[in-house]
């Protein structure tokens, strides 16, 4: 699944591109941006495909709108970001470290992403 959303700042919106596979839940591929241009999609479409290497499909985006929904929950609606690169970073910390490594997920068997995808790999 893909989606856009938007994060404000002091110094105007920035732009999340977001891939979720929906399998495992996880965010194969993100790009931040301080414009809306369309290389925003596909970087973070670059990042998916270097990341998986099975085929996927951008076809429903009811997971990448509650993930953007989690997103804004849990980090943007109590924080208020003054710069794009503070937002960048809280961003990137809430992806890649406490969204795919440590958050569960009911429909994972309450495991992360990452463990999930490493489980099913191996077993």
């Amino acid at each position: 699944m893909c989606d856009i959303t938007y994060i404000p700042t002091d110094e105007g919106f920035l732009y999340l591109a977001g891939v979720m596979d929906a399998w495992s839940r996880s965010i194969v591929g993100w790009s931040m941006s301080n414009t809306l241009h369309a290389t925003i999609a596909t970087d973070a479409l670059t990042m998916a495909v270097k990341r998986i290497s099975r085929a996927g499909n951008c076809y429903d985006n009811a997971m990448m709108e509650s993930l953007w929904a989690t997103l804004k929950k849990e980090l943007v609606h109590d924080q208020h970001f003054r710069t794009h690169a503070e937002a960048r970073a809280a961003i990137f910390e809430w992806i890649e470290v406490w969204y795919q490594r440590i958050r569960i997920h009911g429909s994972l068997g309450y495991v992360s992403p990452e463990a999930f995808e490493a489980t099913e790999r191996v077993g």
